[in-house]
């Protein structure tokens, strides 16, 4: 494929932030002068595979505000600097917990529509560039949608939208006026870029599914690549059990009850979970104890958590029964799964059938599944006494982690859907 594609999103390609590292290996087959990327954050990119950067910022953004000055810069990152700057990146990066109150999408929003980001210096970039196709990874702020549209308009250009978590669907019943103002301003800005859309792609056949009926649109299902299925998995494996990951919407007390579970079991080296996160709530970390059958490691960076799959017997992921999270994380399918899938780990999936991510590793009989918690301690003793299931289980997910998860099968997919639009 010799289509040059625009990638549009909130965080710059890199190996930290899951988001940016799931898009990263998408395009990664693509040669540097196929890919730019246009993103919103402070950060900087981190990518070994693209090296054509445009930046605009809040801080930027709302500046222009008071100054009515353009604003935008082309980030001049060469492939060798980010390379050298990798570990220092790493260590500089601030993961911040996204502050997700309705006044603050409302004044963010107002910001980007009154700021000077419409720039001689971003059409000068796309003029070089030349893009053919916009690939936009989707957010929850409406002025992403407003960028993306503005840009495939001007430039007559197809856009392929990217659905990695549910913005759409999931409207939550609360009295504040400002959470339903900026839910139908975001709602507005969806359906029209969507309405000039060519297609979208997304993480689950369910999404699929409901958004193709929500928005009339053609969808196909990408699931999330790993490079995992390159490395060798047949390593002496080690008795633990190890989650990593957040600890929101719930997982925190799902982790909970599986470690209480595991210390009354009471299987050498198998009676607690190593919890690696960067969660920093005291209220949360607080509570991940050894009375609580967790061993709360922190943060380690994505490399470690691979390693640590790879070297780990049991790997953990769950999701919470609480009604109104089950549907917040719906038709997500964690980014960790596909490197749980690759990683020859048995997984032990906590959590209710009706989530995208525990029914797709159920229905192929990838995971040792716990949909209660009254069953919980009977299934972790037959999983930890039976060398059969586990193997079973293992040689489940591996077909599944080859079938839906390989980096060059998905890459090659993604650019079927770009050729097809041509």
């Amino acid at each position: 494929m010799d289509r040059k594609v625009l990638l549009i999103s909130h965080n710059a390609l890199g190996k930290e932030n899951n988001m940016a590292r799931t898009l990263e290996n998408q395009f990664m087959g693509l040669g540097s002068e196929q890919i730019a990327q246009l993103f919103f954050s402070d950060e900087n990119p981190n990518s070994e595979y693209c090296d054509n950067y445009f930046r605009i910022s809040d801080s930027e953004v709302l500046r222009s505000v008071y100054s009515r000055k353009e604003v935008g810069n082309k980030v001049n990152i060469t492939l060798h600097e980010c390379m050298d700057n990798k570990d220092e990146w790493i260590k500089t990066k601030i993961r911040k917990k996204g502050n997700r109150r309705p006044a603050v999408y409302l004044i963010r929003n107002l910001i980007w529509l009154l700021g000077k980001w419409k720039s001689k210096k971003l059409d000068d970039w796309l003029d070089e560039f030349k893009p053919d196709v916009i690939y936009f990874a989707s957010g929850d702020y409406a002025f992403s949608y407003i960028v993306t549209l503005y840009i495939a308009k001007r430039r007559n250009i197809p856009v392929i939208i990217g659905c990695y978590d549910d913005f759409y669907v999931d409207k939550r019943k609360t009295i504040n006026p400002l959470y339903h103002i900026t839910y139908q301003n975001l709602m507005k800005k969806v359906k029209e870029l969507f309405d000039f859309s060519s297609a979208f792609v997304a993480v689950s056949d369910m999404m699929v599914e409901d958004y193709s009926k929500l928005f009339n649109k053609k969808g196909y299902t990408l699931y999330t690549p790993t490079n995992l299925l390159s490395i060798s998995n047949n390593l002496n494996k080690t008795d633990l059990i190890i989650y990593a990951g957040n600890l929101g919407h719930g997982r925190a007390e799902q982790l909970i009850s599986l470690g209480r579970a595991l210390k009354k079991i009471g299987f050498p080296g198998l009676d607690h979970i190593n919890v690696y996160s960067g969660e920093i709530r005291t209220e949360i970390t607080g509570r991940l104890t050894d009375e609580n059958g967790i061993n709360f490691c922190g943060r380690v960076t994505a490399e470690k958590v691979q390693e640590l799959m790879l070297s780990s017997k049991y790997v953990v992921h769950t999701e919470s029964f609480d009604e109104t999270l089950k549907k917040r994380v719906k038709y997500s399918l964690s980014t960790k799964i596909a490197d749980c899938l690759a990683s020859g780990a048995c997984i032990i999936a906590f959590g209710p059938k009706e989530v995208a991510s525990i029914s797709y590793l159920e229905k192929d009989k990838a995971a040792c599944v716990i949909s209660d918690e009254a069953s919980l301690e009977n299934k972790l003793h037959y999983l930890f006494t039976s060398d059969e299931e586990k193997k079973r289980i293992c040689t489940s997910a591996e077909k599944l982690a080859y079938r839906n998860h390989s980096s060059g099968e998905n890459r090659e997919l993604l650019q079927n859907i770009i050729e097809s639009l041509f």
